[in-house]
């Protein structure tokens, strides 16, 4: 079953060959945010509200589900696309795009830091385990909660 498109948003100088179906004004109800037809190919791309995208032809159909960083890029392009619709140009839509590229590498090299953090600390709590004679990937949370409590005691006690 095609979807019905009331406002076609026209790609080509000659006949519409891709339509926008916004669904959030449309049909606020709906799990689909949006849908866009390619009509010469027959094809359409349903997005929905939970990240699922869905790229239907008469071959068959793809889908595909956004992760975390793909849900940021999906908001960085929603972000974008209020830019425009609000008349922002030029230099100033420069300087938008040159901020969403520092704020991206910021949240890039802080989850770089945060992953060096994670291993360096399970390097330390490995070497750690193996001075106290225990198996660093044998140890439940539960236990390694207990270790470290046992720990910060002898410390305390010190």
């Amino acid at each position: 079953m095609q979807p019905t498109f009331a406002s076609p948003t026209t790609l080509r100088h000659s006949e519409p060959t891709i339509e926008i179906q916004d669904l959030t004004k449309n049909v606020a109800s709906s799990h689909l945010v949006a849908i866009v037809y390619y009509r010469s190919l027959n094809r359409y791309i349903e997005i929905g509200k939970d990240g699922l995208v869905r790229l239907i032809s008469p071959a068959g159909t793809v889908s595909a589900q956004f992760k975390e960083t793909e849900k940021r890029d999906l908001l960085r392009q929603q972000y974008i696309q209020m830019l425009l619709a609000n008349g922002i140009r030029g230099a100033e839509f420069e300087r938008s795009l040159q901020a969403i590229a520092r704020v991206d590498q910021r949240l890039q090299e802080e989850g770089e830091a945060l992953a060096l953090l994670e291993q360096q600390t399970q390097t330390h709590l490995s070497a750690w385990a193996t001075t106290q004679g225990l198996s660093f990937d044998a140890l439940t949370e539960d236990e390694w909660q207990q270790q470290v409590e046992q720990a910060i005691q002898q410390v305390r006690a010190s």
